[in-house]
């Protein structure tokens, strides 16, 4: 499976939901759904702690319906992968799981497994800080 178009630098305000998005296809060329993979964990890492290549937090095992869409989807999301093919792959972390820090950033790793396979999506997050009132 190899990945055709991901948006891999993402950059959000500190206080946003951080949103991934991916057209994910075969080496064939078939965009792939929900039923490729068994799992999906989302991993993200501080890259200013003093433990970049430590957790900061996980998402644990999540259901492939619930990131992966069995059709692509051609919405202002899949605008961000910058071409008309529309996505099939939408993560949103939101504040109330994991509130990225502004002034930071992170990488984010999206892990989908298939039997004992594992095909890693990494993001950048850059988070700007939010000043004044």
């Amino acid at each position: 499976m190899t990945t055709r178009l991901i948006a891999k630098r993402v950059e959000i305000r500190e206080g946003t939901p951080l949103t991934l998005v991916a057209r994910i296809e075969t080496a064939g060329g078939t965009p792939v759904t929900s039923a490729s993979f068994d799992s999906v964990v989302v991993e993200a890492f501080d890259e200013s702690s003093t433990t970049p290549d430590t957790a900061v937090w996980s998402s644990g095992g999540l259901d492939p319906t619930t990131v992966y869409s069995d059709t692509l989807i051609y919405d202002d999301a899949a605008n961000t992968l910058g071409d008309s093919g529309g996505r099939n792959f939408k993560y949103v972390l939101a504040i109330d799981d994991f509130r990225l820090l502004g002034g930071r950033t992170y990488t984010v790793q999206v892990h989908s497994y298939q039997g004992s396979s594992d095909f890693v999506d990494v993001y950048s997050a850059v988070v700007h800080e939010v000043r004044g009132g």
